[in-house]
């Protein structure tokens, strides 16, 4: 159990500023493949990442880390992985708050 994300876990958090975080409007995409497992299927085996992230859960339950500590640490492992992801959360904040400001006459269209 020494994932990354369970590695993050471990440490104090603590000093999370709940203040700091950007509200970030986030869309979950399911597909349904119409492939739906039968009561008398075999299990599936979970992958690496899915094993890791029921390590973490359960290394986070263990140590009474709460549901949005747990899923903030989630989520910034998963940022600092993925640079590009935080980009364009960064860029997409950044043109809603121009809009914002152009709609309510702060700032003049060029």
């Amino acid at each position: 159990m020494n994932s990354p994300l369970a590695n993050l876990l471990a440490r104090d958090l603590s000093d999370i500023d709940r203040e700091e975080v950007a509200d970030v409007e986030l869309t979950l995409e399911i597909s349904d493949d119409g492939d739906d497992a039968e009561a008398d299927d075999e299990p599936i085996a979970k992958s690496a990442v899915e094993q890791a992230l029921y390590d973490a859960a359960q290394l986070a339950s263990h140590t009474g880390v709460g549901l949005d500590v747990f899923m903030k640490a989630a989520w910034s492992a998963y940022l600092e992985t993925h640079p590009e992801v935080h980009e364009k959360i960064e860029r997409q904040a950044l043109i809603k708050h121009l809009k914002m400001l152009r709609r309510t006459g702060k700032i003049g269209l060029a």
